[in-house]
């Protein structure tokens, strides 16, 4: 009855520790999902101040109003497994009587190992 109590008490143990395992590869798992995010941000960011130096070149129409980039091709910020991620970013410059956007079309990659983006003007 002892060493039924003792495998018991392991197996419970066991337990406790494969689910705290768990919690700390799901918040493991949410902290890189938060990271990727400030990422992109940095990204917008860059996109943003490329757009309005062109705008002061004169290659584009300003004023640039903000940036927002989405991942294409069913790509996903939630997709851990990915090395990078492709994205296609808009530079607004105009907002419609029916409140839509336009803007200028960037496409950019991010590589999620280092950190890293490029980007270009156009798909």
């Amino acid at each position: 009855s002892s060493a039924a109590a003792s495998s018991s008490a392991a197996f419970a143990a066991a337990q406790a520790a494969a689910a705290a395992e768990a919690s700390a590869a799901a918040a493991s798992e949410d902290t890189e999902r938060a990271i990727r995010q400030v990422y992109v941000a940095e990204l917008e960011s860059s996109i943003e101040k490329d757009s309005k130096a062109r705008v002061k070149k004169g290659s584009l129409t300003g004023p640039i109003k903000r940036v927002s980039c989405t991942p294409t091709g069913g790509g996903s910020l939630d997709d851990l497994t990915s090395l990078t991620t492709t994205f296609e970013c808009i530079a607004v410059n105009e907002t419609n009587k029916d409140k839509t956007e336009s803007g200028y079309v960037f496409t950019a990659t991010m590589n999620w190992d280092d950190a890293s983006y490029s980007w270009h003007l156009g798909r």
